[in-house]
């Protein structure tokens, strides 16, 4: 079985506030730029050292080297300890490094200095998304983020995450819609979609997953992804063109021509289907999964030897599995007189 779409995140060191600190691609002099203003209730000496030392720091992140950085950070923090900036790239640091109580911490205190910095809240969003998940915390965090940076992308996306997490869907819905209006993407719209199949609103869900698989490109995992939620929703003409696309780029996989038949039946299409199962199988003979498929489809049309034929393969070589359960089931079904 595939596995649901991660958590999406992004902790990269977001661009800065300060020109100077964009444009530095080597650590700056070390004298204090005198010319730069003053921070909010710094002194222009403390302010100008600030603004200096959180240069170097940029500059030795965009270098890779975070621990230097993170030195400069905490200067930048020790001259002007209100300066928000340095803390969120503080915590970005502490993060890399594996430092997460320092991380979560120094986020905290960036947002305590500056509740519209969007880039901590969505940061410590994600965090906290992470197992074990402090999914209330989360959305706290989040919730307040969008209230003072609605047009937050990654704050959006992340309280809909936090909101889907916790399977609540009154709240996740308007979180997601929020975030497509502002990027949409097709990860997002799986992610809404696996919520909503959940919920049992499958033609909800099949829009969107539709939406994302038009917006997929050659990507395997995604495509094959979205294939199975589409017949999960019962759009069985989408998931086999889903499907079509996997198989196209991935002709060596059997689970795909299984999967695939599995919504050709839906469709009514049993010889299709019955192909597909086929496929499979000269894909992979012991492929339990096809041979019970393909049995099922025989007993459909009443051809016994072969169908119970399949059933005793799918018995045989999914030893220990539903697959071989259901097929005992039917084999015993079909050897009543």
């Amino acid at each position: 079985m595939f596995q649901p779409s991660r958590l999406l995140r992004v902790s990269a060191l977001l661009v800065p506030l300060l020109a100077v600190a964009c444009a530095a691609q080597t650590p700056p002099p070390e004298e204090p730029l005198l010319a730069d203003p003053p921070l909010s209730g710094e002194s222009g000496i403390e302010s100008s050292v600030a603004q200096t030392e959180l240069s170097r720091g940029m500059a030795y992140y965009e270098e890779g080297k975070i621990a230097e950085a993170k030195e400069h950070f905490g200067k930048a923090i020790a001259s002007a300890p209100k300066l928000a900036d340095a803390h969120l790239y503080l915590g970005i640091c502490n993060e890399q490094l594996g430092d997460k109580l320092g991380a979560e911490d120094a986020y905290k205190q960036a947002l305590a200095l500056d509740g519209k910095l969007g880039d901590a809240a969505q940061n410590l969003g994600a965090m906290l998304l992470e197992d074990p998940a402090r999914l209330d915390e989360a959305v706290t965090i989040l919730a307040d983020g969008a209230k003072a940076s609605p047009a937050h992308v990654g704050v959006l996306t992340n309280l809909a995450y936090a909101y889907a997490r916790k399977k609540d869907l009154a709240n996740a819905g308007p979180a997601f819609v929020a975030a497509l209006a502002k990027a949409d993407s097709p990860e997002l719209r799986l992610a809404f979609a696996e919520l909503l199949v959940a919920a049992g609103k499958d033609a909800e869900a099949a829009e969107h997953l539709k939406k994302a698989l038009a917006a997929t490109k050659d990507d395997v995992p995604m495509l094959a992804t979205l294939a199975r939620l589409l017949g999960e929703a019962k759009a069985y003409g989408d998931c086999v063109a889903a499907w079509d696309r996997a198989i196209k780029l991935k002709a060596e996989e059997a689970e795909f021509y299984v999967r695939r038949g599995v919504c050709r039946h839906e469709l009514g299409d049993e010889p299709a289907a019955r192909k597909d199962y086929e496929a499979a199988i000269a894909k992979n003979a012991s492929f339990a999964a096809a041979h019970y498929y393909l049995g099922m489809s025989y007993a459909s049309d009443k051809r016994r030897a072969q169908a119970m034929a399949e059933l005793d393969k799918a018995k045989k070589f999914g030893e220990g599995t539903r697959f071989a359960e259901l097929a005992d089931k039917k084999l015993k079904e079909l050897s009543r007189p």
